[in-house]
């Protein structure tokens, strides 16, 4: 029997970020019951890759403008028809139009509808809110549609602007048969502007093991450690600046991850670059603390599903998902990461405080578990 063909509509497939893993691991649990493709844009052309293959097949595109408003780019929209004919689908999931021209989701609307298909949505991050898609500084939507916010991040005050292009993509979404968001925090917070009903769907984390401390621990001092992206919005300077702080003794900042390179680090606090996801399990084997120092709000934090998967406790911020993810006292600690002062004296209180060696991490979801919940909720779309 011909599995049904699921295509992912992405704004990137190769690269590291959170949807992008995401996006590969739930399509490696599924594929060997839907034939799955993804459509990404890539240097202008539109990018067809067949996941059973690995082919990835080019139709002719343009360099898409700043995806903010709504100019429609002929040329890149024709390509996107042309792949999805190519693919003929039977169910659509759109994971993100960013790198797209705006007006990408109404293509593949148009399309799906034209066909009868049906189409499912997930809100990764807030680019369907506000061009600055991870609302970094600020932790609640209302902020980030105020004039103060607006001045900050635009010199100038575009609300009319963000209420306009809101409405072109609320009007899109009416077309949209399902809506999924990875957390509550998320659905709530997308839900305040666009009033959607969601399917809360987790991400899962493929399960790997890791090695007892003991084994890999050279010396006696307590490592702390970052992973992840070295992007402003991962707070990694504000971490910096508690760590600077605290001159903890006995004690080791470990960083872990690319984009920028920091120029001056504090004592005891070491840059180890990028790293590839099979040495996820030896690093985080060599770390006794995680933390997540977000300046944004997060969806969801795979990385913190990763951190929980090698049974660390975790330090997280006040922002997003992360305070309804990480039980203060029994599984890590919650910081407000611009309190420098608040962030150094937590990582003296850790040092001195050991109780946590004995709390019991709780084990993430599994992507075999979340691969149910979707060919559920694909079987049933």
């Amino acid at each position: 029997m011909a599995r049904p063909k699921l295509l992912y509509f992405l704004h990137n497939y190769h690269n590291r970020a959170g949807t992008e893993e995401h996006v590969k691991t739930l399509s490696s649990e599924l594929k060997a019951d839907f034939e799955i493709a993804f459509i990404f844009p890539t240097n202008g052309q539109v990018i067809l890759r067949v996941e059973d293959s690995g082919e990835e097949l080019s139709f002719g595109g343009e360099p898409v403008e700043a995806p903010f408003f709504v100019k429609k780019q002929p040329v890149v929209n024709a390509a996107i028809l042309e792949a999805l004919s190519s693919f003929s689908p039977n169910l659509i999931h759109i994971h993100h139009i960013f790198n797209w021209p705006m007006n990408a989701i109404e293509t593949v609307l148009d399309f799906a509808a034209s066909k009868g298909i049906k189409t499912l949505l997930t809100f990764h991050d807030y680019f369907f809110l506000t061009p600055i898609f991870t609302m970094q500084g600020v932790n609640t939507v209302a902020e980030a549609m105020s004039e103060n916010y607006s001045m900050a991040a635009f010199q100038k005050d575009i609300r009319e602007f963000l209420a306009q292009r809101q409405d072109y993509f609320r009007n899109q979404f009416k077309r949209v048969d399902t809506f999924i968001a990875p957390s509550e925090f998320a659905a709530r917070a997308i839900g305040e502007i666009f009033k959607l009903e969601f399917k809360v769907i987790p991400h899962g984390i493929t399960p790997f093991k890791t090695l007892k401390k003991k084994q890999v621990r050279t010396h006696a001092k307590l490592r702390f450690g970052y992973v992840g992206s070295l992007l402003p919005q991962k707070g990694w300077q504000e971490l910096l600046k508690a760590w600077a702080a605290a001159e903890v003794a006995d004690s080791e900042l470990h960083l872990y991850g690319g984009s920028q390179v920091p120029n001056l680090l504090p004592q005891q606090a070491f840059y180890h670059g990028v790293y590839n996801q099979p040495d996820l399990p030896q690093i985080l084997s060599e770390i006794d603390i995680g933390i997540i120092p977000s300046v944004f709000p997060e969806t969801f934090s795979i990385v913190l599903s990763e951190m929980q998967q090698a049974g660390l406790p975790v330090i997280g911020t006040s922002f997003g998902a992360l305070p309804e993810r990480i039980t203060v006292g029994k599984t890590g600690w919650i910081v407000n990461p611009y309190q420098t002062l608040e962030f150094s004296k937590l990582f003296k209180e850790i040092y001195s405080n050991r109780s946590w060696e004995s709390w019991e991490i709780p084990i993430p979801k599994r992507s075999s578990e979340m691969a149910k919940d979707y060919t559920t909720l694909y079987s049933s779309s």
